[in-house]
């Protein structure tokens, strides 16, 4: 009989320092005993929830190279602005020379601006616009440049989009395999008084059955 009851105060033990474990970690599928069905369809959420910010990381990535292509598309825009109001001043029959030449000068200049813009954007070690090239009158560059920007905004609503998808999903995956896999801290605590309550009642009787024993063994000697 004292074997069994080592082997019960064994295993009740092990199920008081289990309740401990999924009290203190927060994890009531410790390991698979647990709940095996349970316990892989936890690591079937725990992959979704990992590729869905997986994905999230891929998007922003995106996103960040989409921001700096719009960033020089601005600066080009902005050039080709300037080149299509200078070419209209230009066209002034009272300016001199020397004003025209003047002005030329600056038409030049933005339109080094708009070679540097295209060679010189990059994120990380990306030229972002090395394969975006602008010619024509200066309302051809600004229409190209303003087709071109709106073909990024396209792209960066569609990876906002994407982004906001992806963390809904692993969002409400998250909450999913919350519910399987997280510890009912209430209800755990509440079996482990229980079994607090149990073993020292156990032990008690366990005294008592000692104390009885020593009297009756007491009397045959008397």
């Amino acid at each position: 009989m004292a074997g069994i009851g080592g082997i019960g105060n064994h295993n009740q033990n092990n199920y008081n320092m289990s309740l401990y474990g999924k009290i203190a970690s927060g994890n009531k599928l410790q390991k698979a005993a647990d709940g095996a069905s349970e316990l892989a369809i936890s690591q079937k959420m725990e992959t979704q929830i990992r590729t869905q910010e997986a994905l999230q990381q891929n998007a922003a990535m995106d996103k960040a190279y989409q921001n700096i292509k719009d960033s020089g598309l601005a600066g080009m825009a902005d050039y080709a602005q300037g080149i299509n109001e200078l070419s209209i001043r230009q066209m002034n029959g009272t300016m001199s020379a020397s004003d025209k030449m003047a002005i030329q000068n600056q038409i030049d200049q933005y339109g080094a601006g708009i070679n540097d813009m295209t060679s010189q954007t990059k994120y990380n070690e990306s030229y972002v616009l090395s394969d975006f090239k602008v010619s024509g009158s200066p309302s051809d560059m600004i229409s190209q440049v303003t087709s071109a920007r709106s073909s990024v905004g396209a792209q960066t609503n569609g990876l906002e989009h994407n982004i906001r998808a992806s963390q809904i999903s692993a969002e409400n995956t998250t909450a999913a395999k919350s519910r399987i896999g997280d510890t009912d801290v209430a209800k755990a605590s509440s079996q482990l008084k229980k079994q607090q309550v149990l073993r020292d009642y156990q032990t008690m009787m366990l005294k008592k059955q000692q104390e009885d024993k020593k009297k009756q063994a007491t009397g045959l000697f008397m």
